[in-house]
């Protein structure tokens, strides 16, 4: 199994430090490291220190925090540019990047906008934020663009021998891949996965934030979910797939519940690998860090075994009525059919 750990909001100079670099080579864990262009000179001290210590990193360009952040159907221009102009400086930098993750998330300011007097957590909430996002992301002639200039990006980073891989912040459109498969879940994201030729999908289970929401079931609904989704994306599919699990962190953060004891995501874990999954990136460097015992945190979770989760009621009933939202999602969004 290789473990693999975001850095997003982690300062650089935390992650210089001489422990945590032991750390990372003492488990060969392979790090996610999230670089926006505000960023990206203080990042090249980092970088030349994981190239030196021959640390495996995955070079995670981000838009402007002011902005839209993650990539999306609606950005591909901005973020193309972006990422020439910092593979240019890694070039006279002599910094050699293998590997890209392209994290497909709508907009950051789609997460931070809030509703008077709606708490963020009540199903109204929710329900007037969906309606919202599909009145904005859902735009099909916009999503099949988004196809083809993604497929076009992959080319170019392909003839520099970069391995590109696709990050989804939601596991709702795996829903996509259900009987004759379909785009809806994707356009709402605004993530094209299925379409786009990524040399690898990262599929992000955040079960800890999950559960925060939906508390009336069982953590072993939503880890059977995992397992039988991870499943089906391996068969319909010839792209290497991998997980992304979390989020671990000894509290809870003002946007969504962690795993706050590491026994919490053993589970995930067994089911992942159960379900040939090789490689499983956890959120995030920063909460492991938080850990007394970072080390002690690593030891478990490298000697799980695979194990298969019992098919549940609360399972059974979770999976329905998420194929009940996609049709759903499929319903009212055909007015996307007819934009241009």
């Amino acid at each position: 199994m290789q473990l693999a750990f975001c850095a997003e909001y982690l300062d650089y100079q935390e992650l210089l430090k001489d422990e945590v670099i032991e750390l990372i080579k003492r488990y060969d864990l392979k790090i996610w490291l999230a670089v926006g262009k505000k960023k990206l000179k203080k990042a090249l001290p980092l970088l030349e220190r994981f190239q030196k210590e021959k640390i495996e990193f995955v070079f995670w360009p981000v838009l402007s925090l002011e902005g839209d952040y993650w990539p999306s159907e609606r950005n591909i221009e901005e973020f193309s540019l972006l990422l020439d102009e910092m593979l240019t400086t890694f070039k006279k930098e002599k910094i050699r990047v293998k590997e890209i993750a392209v994290d497909l998330e709508p907009p950051r300011k789609q997460l931070l906008s809030s509703l008077k007097d709606t708490p963020p957590t009540s199903w109204k909430y929710v329900y007037l934020k969906t309606k919202a996002r599909v009145k904005e992301n859902m735009n099909i002639g916009r999503y099949w663009q988004a196809i083809r200039k993604f497929n076009e990006l992959i080319e170019k980073l392909h003839s520099r021998k970069i391995k590109v891989t696709a990050s989804c912040s939601s596991d709702l459109v795996l829903e996509d891949l259900w009987l004759l498969g379909g785009n809806a879940f994707q356009d709402f994201q605004e993530a094209p996965l299925f379409k786009v030729n990524w040399d690898e999908i990262n599929i992000q289970f955040y079960n800890s934030a999950t559960h925060g929401y939906l508390k009336i079931l069982s953590q072993k609904a939503f880890t059977r979910t995992l397992y039988d989704l991870t499943n089906r994306i391996k068969r319909k599919l010839k792209t290497k797939i991998s997980l992304g699990l979390g989020i671990l962190e000894p509290e809870d953060n003002a946007a969504y519940t962690s795993f706050k004891n590491p026994e919490e995501i053993l589970p995930d874990i067994q089911t992942a690998l159960a379900a040939g999954v090789e490689e499983i990136l956890i959120y995030s460097l920063d909460g492991l860090l938080k850990f007394k015992r970072p080390n002690k945190v690593l030891d478990k979770l490298f000697t799980q075994k695979p194990k298969i989760p019992p098919l549940t009621f609360g399972s059974v009933a979770y999976r329905i009525t998420r194929i009940f939202l996609r049709a759903l999602l499929e319903l009212i969004s055909i007015p996307r059919l007819f934009k241009k």
